[in-house]
């Protein structure tokens, strides 16, 4: 909704007619001086919040009004056909502007008065700044601002008569609302210019209405900035920027990291990097620390994650005190991991640093890379090889990286806890919600197969629904 002008009709207009001649001495032609007519005219703008600031209307619109800084400095510009000069002044914060319309000529004048003639208005706020780390309102008092009068509450611009009683007034800019969740003082790129989140990962930024939005962090490519909108952008925690197919209707993205377990704090979170895993570490093989191999029937605070529990828990795992991750996400099924391999040309082993993995591409992939490094797809043995600074680079693009973590073999027995960790920086092995459904890849292949078992201890990578 969209603050209101309310019109007060002048209870009568005062025109001024001054008509002159003169003689020019020097060539002794009449020259006429034109006439000017002149009518007082006020309007009320019903107040709502701040014109120089911001309120949240509907949700995310922007709600203009004024303040005591705004009286004496504000000024309506009313335009329409013979219209010389319209310059209304804010008299007071309740939202009177008042001044006087100046005409070409009498007949101008009556057809304004009349209703014939369609005017226009607006205010123009000067501003010194595009962005603010501080609030939306510190934004919104120092950006540029031009608000135009409409006779539409829509929100669209449509002209206005003299005998109008409502005008509604709409802000010209657009502004995004950027929160970008565990990653304050981080860079983002939006429309080719990089800004510095604040502590708390948000930044405000007020973009002109009708100008496409670009954040490459977050892979939105043109998104229209509608004027008078607050458009409201987020990345949860542990989302990675990349699209992936996993069917012919579902796109997902993945977490930033492995999932892990401390035993100790009882809490689950996403490993720093990407290509992080424990290993042959004492809490992978039942001890007590963080852990990030694990059974299929891997018990939660006294429930099982068995056959049916597993692949619809989308709070994964469900019932755990002070989790990390939060709520939306959930472990892709058999058939989903199958189709997202068979995508062609989206698939190749990779090394990140000294760590071997496979490397993902997403739906749509622009190689950052070049000189001889861009991607390979295929299963040559680990053929991709990146530094961890040029894998910024690539995940930055959205390409995930799934380490070989090695899996689990549980030699437990006679009431006693014990594993063997296998195959550390050579099997890739990743859990599916489907029963004994994993992902095997190691050098050189590439094994979507159902297990034997579904006690083996695997990695987890989790997703959230596009």
């Amino acid at each position: 909704m969209k603050t209101n002008f309310v019109k007060i009709l002048p209870l009568a207009a005062a025109v001024l007619l001054a008509t002159s001649c003169s003689k020019d001495e020097s060539n002794e032609n009449n020259t006429v001086q034109s006439k000017t007519v002149e009518i007082p005219f006020s309007v009320q703008v019903k107040t709502g919040s701040k014109i120089s600031k911001i309120a949240y209307t509907d949700g995310d619109n922007v709600t203009p009004s004024f303040d005591a800084d705004d009286v004496n400095t504000l000024v309506l510009v009313v335009t329409g056909e013979g219209i010389t000069e319209g310059n209304l002044t804010l008299e007071n914060t309740d939202g009177k502007f008042s001044g006087t319309l100046k005409f070409e000529s009498e007949e101008a004048a009556t057809a304004v008065t009349n209703g014939t003639t369609d005017l226009s208005a607006t205010i123009t706020v000067e501003g010194e700044q595009t962005a603010s780390t501080e609030s939306i309102s510190d934004l919104m008092e120092k950006c540029g601002h031009v608000y135009t009068a409409s006779s539409t509450e829509t929100g669209d611009i449509a002209p206005f008569k003299y005998t109008t009683e409502t005008i509604y007034l709409c802000d010209g800019n657009s502004y995004l609302e950027v929160f970008w969740e565990n990653k304050g003082n981080s860079e983002i790129t939006i429309n080719s210019t990089s800004y510095t989140l604040n502590s708390d990962g948000k930044l405000w930024l007020m973009i002109p209405a009708g100008t496409p939005i670009s954040v490459s962090e977050f892979e939105i490519d043109n998104k229209t900035a509608v004027a008078g909108k607050i458009h409201s952008i987020n990345r949860t925690y542990g989302v990675l920027s990349g699209v992936f197919s996993v069917s012919d209707t579902k796109k997902v993205r993945f977490s930033s990291g492995n999932l892990q377990y401390n035993s100790t704090t009882s809490t689950y979170n996403f490993a720093t990097n990407q290509w992080n895993y424990m290993g042959d570490v004492e809490a992978n093989k039942f001890g007590q620390g963080v852990r990030d191999l694990f059974g299929y029937a891997t018990w939660v605070n006294g429930q099982p994650m068995g056959t049916v529990n597993y692949g619809s828990y989308y709070n994964w795992p469900s019932g755990v005190t002070d989790a990390q991750i939060g709520e939306g996400w959930k472990t892709l099924s058999f058939a989903e991991w199958t189709y997202l391999f068979n995508r062609s040309g989206k698939y190749g082993h990779g090394k990140v640093g000294d760590i071997n993995g496979i490397i993902l591409l997403p739906d749509t992939w622009t190689d950052p890379m070049a000189n001889g490094s861009e991607f390979q797809s295929g299963n040559s043995a680990w053929a991709n090889v990146y530094t961890k600074d040029q894998w910024v680079k690539m995940e930055k693009a959205g390409a995930v990286f799934l380490p070989a973590a090695g899996w689990r073999n549980d030699t437990s027995g006679n009431g006693s806890y014990s594993a063997t960790i296998s195959a550390v920086n050579g099997l890739v092995g990743y859990w599916s919600s489907t029963s004994n459904g994993t992902v095997f890849i190691q050098a050189n292949n590439r094994e979507l197969r159902a297990t034997t078992s579904n006690s083996g201890g695997f990695a987890v990578r989790l997703v959230r629904v596009q």
